[in-house]
Order: C-alpha cells, then structure tokens, then sequence
C-alpha cells in the first residue's frame, strides 16, 4: 500500500480498502461475486443472498462485507460516471493511498473493471434518461392471428403484440400495442435508419 496521510487513512475509501485487506486472500479474489451484479442493477433481488452465501463461504462478517462493497461500488460508480479508463481508475487509488503497482487488490479491482464500467454506464444513461421522462427498459412480443370479431368475419391477419416495459423516475409501468403488418413495416423502416 502506498504511504497514506493522516486524512487519507480516514476517508471511507481507505478503511474499505484496510478492511478488504485483512480479508483472506480467496475472498478478495471472488470480490466481483458481490461487487459485479451490483454495477447491472443496486436493486439486485440477489444481491443479499450473495452476499449472505459469500460471507458463509469465507467466514467474514456481513456487515463489514456489506459496508466494503457499498464503497468500492460507489468508488466504481463515480469512476465509470467521469469515464475514467482503467488507467485513470488505477492512478485515483494510488492517490486514495489504495494498492500500487503489483498490488493483488488493485490487480483483481482492475480486472473486473472494463465490464463494471460498461455496465454502469448503461444504468447511469437510463437515470439521465429517466430523469426527463420514460425510458423503455424491455420489450415482450408474441404473435397473434386475429380471425372473426364482431366487427369482421375470416380477417386471417397476424398481428404483432409488443409489450413495452418502461421506467419514468422511480415508477415503472407497460404498455402493450399491437401492430398489423402496416405497421410493423413502418417499424422496421425507422429502426433501419438507427443502425447501433
């Protein structure tokens, strides 16, 4: 570890960073069990039996596991929100007073980086998103043939059912449509011309 200030030593950064080293060296390698699924969704259902089963596992207590993980995931997420590479991200923790080179802390954290980041910056877009209005987060489908109504008789037309999944703020919602093949036509035309 490189050599800390008085403040340093004191910040949250550098008492999770103590206290992972302390942890035995099989927990800090399987860090990303509990770390990763947190950087897709904070919300994870998931995530307290993990973190339970990873405590288990290595014998650590939940609490402090809890409170590392809360820190790292916050230092990742504000990496990942200035866009730090990898690089960036290695030098903030030098001057945390966190690892250095040929540190196994450092090296595991860096490790997992690239796909936290990715993973984060997708969450934090649908925040800015949802910060102006719904932001479609899935989408179901199914086809249906649509034969006799009381409006018509033998109209034989498949139909394509969309359910769209959508987040506004803190609210989440659906709207189903149903599209006829005009429709899915004139879909396929504006998706066309957004080649991602």
């Amino acid at each position: 570890m490189n050599a800390e200030t008085p403040e340093a030593a004191s910040t949250p950064v550098a008492q999770a960073w103590k206290a992972l080293a302390g942890w035995p060296a099989p927990a800090v390698a399987d860090i990303w069990a509990v770390l990763g699924p947190l950087s897709k969704n904070p919300r994870n259902p998931e995530a307290p039996q993990r973190l339970k089963s990873f405590c288990q596992q290595h014998k650590l207590a939940r609490g402090e596991v809890g409170e590392t993980v809360s820190v790292l995931h916050n230092l990742l997420l504000n990496a990942a929100a200035g866009d730090a590479s990898k690089e960036d991200f290695q030098r903030h923790l030098a001057t945390l007073g966190c690892g250095g080179a040929g540190d196994r802390m450092t090296a595991i954290l860096l490790a997992g980086y690239d796909q936290a980041k990715l993973l984060l910056r997708r969450r934090l877009l649908r925040v800015a998103l949802a910060a102006h209005g719904k932001v479609l987060t899935t989408i179901s489908w199914r086809m249906d043939t649509i034969g006799d109504s009381d409006a018509a008789r033998h109209l034989a037309t498949s139909v394509l059912v969309l359910t769209l999944n959508w987040q506004e703020g803190s609210t989440q919602g659906r709207t189903t449509v149903q599209l006829t093949p005009d429709a899915i036509r004139e879909l396929r035309r504006v998706l066309d011309q957004f080649a991602v």
